[in-house]
Formats: structure tokens, C-alpha cells, sequence
């Protein structure tokens, strides 16, 4: 079955590490900028996957698949509030 721990390596790598460098990152509009676009190719290809094993979830025919699919909620949620971690820190600086 669907591992969704390798969700979670990412996601706790960009909240602890790389939002908070891009919030620090003083230097020209560009250099920012640049770190934005970096921080946001990190995490679209996982919350691509998660969006597609959203959908994958009511056509799980036992229970605890779907129960375990539904989990895929938990790392949604967390790329959205990513997402928008990155565009308050683009807006601020």
C-alpha cells in the first residue's frame, strides 16, 4: 500500500528549513523572487500526488484503504498552507 510517510520528508524540510530562509533572505528582488520560485518547484510535484491520490480515494473498495487515502487530507492541507507561506513572504518583501 501507498506509503504516505514520503510525504512527510518533504513537507517538514520546506516548513522548517526553506520557508524560514526564504522569510530571512534580504537581498534584491530577484535573489527573492528566485527563492520563491525554488521553494515552490519543491513542493509541486508532491502536491500534485497528493491531489491525484485524493481522487483515488472513493474508488478504494475496502475501508481502511479509504481510510488510509483519506490521510492524503493531512498533506494537502499542509501544501496549501505552504503555498501560502510563500506568497505572504513574497508580498512582505
Amino acid at each position: 500500500m501507498l506509503k504516505l510517510s514520503l510525504y512527510s520528508t518533504p513537507l517538514n524540510g520546506t516548513t522548517k528549513f526553506q520557508i524560514p530562509r526564504l522569510r530571512a533572505c534580504a537581498g534584491p528582488l530577484v535573489t527573492q523572487q528566485a527563492c520563491a520560485a525554488g521553494v515552490r518547484e519543491d513542493i509541486e510535484g508532491p502536491a500534485k500526488q497528493i491531489g491525484e491520490l485524493d481522487v483515488l480515494v472513493d474508488d478504494q473498495r475496502t475501508e481502511w484503504a479509504r481510510r488510509e487515502l483519506r490521510r492524503v487530507d493531512i498533506f494537502r492541507d499542509s501544501f496549501v498552507r505552504l503555498s501560502s507561506s510563500i506568497s505572504s513572504v513574497e508580498t512582505c518583501n
